[in-house]
Formats: structure tokens, C-alpha cells, sequence
């Protein structure tokens, strides 16, 4: 399933790197041919960024790539330094906890546990200006912030409620699925705070 990402332009995206709109379309076609090339088996944008595609965007974010990496597995001690190397043989600087690619700090994360490998098999593909991208659905994205808990992570989920970006069914289905049953009683928080 394609959809049109709502910003095309960018609007309402500031950043804290270098990049622009024009710059965030080249890094993601530099993240899928890293999928064509075979460096990742697949991925998803996650974070921020992904939020982006479902309601008005955060004001700064950097790139979060969930991926799930080839040859993976639980003893491999750095999963991700093939990524780096590919990145660096195409011209790609390593900057504090990502790569800069085309004027964005993307990070690179493994899938850690069911529901991030889940979220990357099951995403759903959007178009930024003429570039395809693999998002993660908003249900998997309200499921892993319910899940990691962090304030933050509340704060963009009540944005998610009062967007209506989610379906609660869907996220329920996911939520019982990864045993995450007693995450239910934030998110009844959340929709109490609400007035929902």
C-alpha cells in the first residue's frame, strides 16, 4: 500500500542537522539502496520522522532506521558495523550516534525484540517527494512508545489521540500479541487526561 506523505514539502520540518526537504528525499534513497544492495534484509523508519507521515510533525528529529541486519544474530557483537562500512565506502561520515547522509544524522537500529521486528516487517510504504519509504504503521509506533514508556513518548502518543492517527483495535490486536496487555492502563490514562 502506497500513500502520499501529508508534507511533501517539508512543511513544518526544522531539523537539528543540515539537512532540507530537498536532502531528506536523497537520504532515503540512499537508505533503500542500502535495502538493493543487500546491507540490510529490511527496515523501517521509525521515531519522529515516522510520526511525520501520520500528523503534523515534531519541530527537530534526526533519522531513526529500524533494520533488521543481514547475517543477525543474538552473539554478533556489533550488528551494524557492516552499515557503517557501506556508508563509509560511499562517502557517508559518521557523526555521534548515527551517519550523515545527505545532510541528515540517520541512526541506525538493530530490531531488538518481536514487536520492532514485527513493525519493520509489517510496514507500510509511503512516498516522500519521488522516493518510496518503509514506515512503520502509527499502531506499531503508539505500541513501542507505550512499550519503552519514556515521557516523550506519552506526550507524542496523546498528540496520536487527539489526531486520530491510530486504529485502538489494531493497536490492541499488537498490544496482546507482545504480551504488553498492562501497557492498556497508560494508555486508559492518557485517554482519561483526555477527557476520552
Amino acid at each position: 500500500m502506497e500513500r502520499n506523505n501529508p508534507y511533501p514539502s517539508g512543511h513544518g520540518i526544522s531539523t537539528s542537522t543540515t539537512g532540507t526537504p530537498g536532502s531528506l528525499e536523497r537520504t532515503y534513497a540512499a537508505v533503500n539502496q542500502m535495502l538493493t544492495d543487500g546491507v540490510v534484509e529490511n527496515y523501517a523508519l521509525g521515531g519522529a520522522m515516522a510520526v511525520a507521515f501520520y500528523m503534523e510533525p515534531d519541530s527537530t528529529f534526526d533519522v531513526d532506521i529500524f533494520c533488521i541486519v543481514k547475517g543477525m544474530s543474538e552473539q554478533a557483537l556489533n550488528l551494524i558495523q557492516p552499515i557503517y562500512e557501506y556508508c563509509r565506502s560511499k562517502g557517508y561520515e559518521a557523526r555521534r550516534e548515527g551517519i550523515m547522509i545527505e545532510g541528515f544524522e540517520v541512526q541506525f537500529l538493530p530490531v531488538y525484540d518481536e514487536l520492532s521486528e514485527e513493525a519493520v516487517q509489517a510496514a507500510a510504504v509511503h512516498s516522500y517527494g519521488r522516493v518510496a519509504v518503509r514506515v512503520m504503521q502509527p499502531e506499531y509506533l503508539v505500541a513501542i512508545m507505550l512499550k519503552t514508556g519514556r515521557p516523550k513518548d506519552e506526550a507524542r502518543i496523546v498528540r496520536f489521540i487527539e489526531a486520530g492517527a491510530f486504529d485502538p483495535a489494531k493497536l490492541d490486536v499488537i498490544l496482546s500479541r507482545h504480551d504488553l496487555d498492562a501497557k492498556r492502563v497508560v494508555l486508559e490514562r492518557l485517554l482519561r487526561k483526555l477527557g476520552l
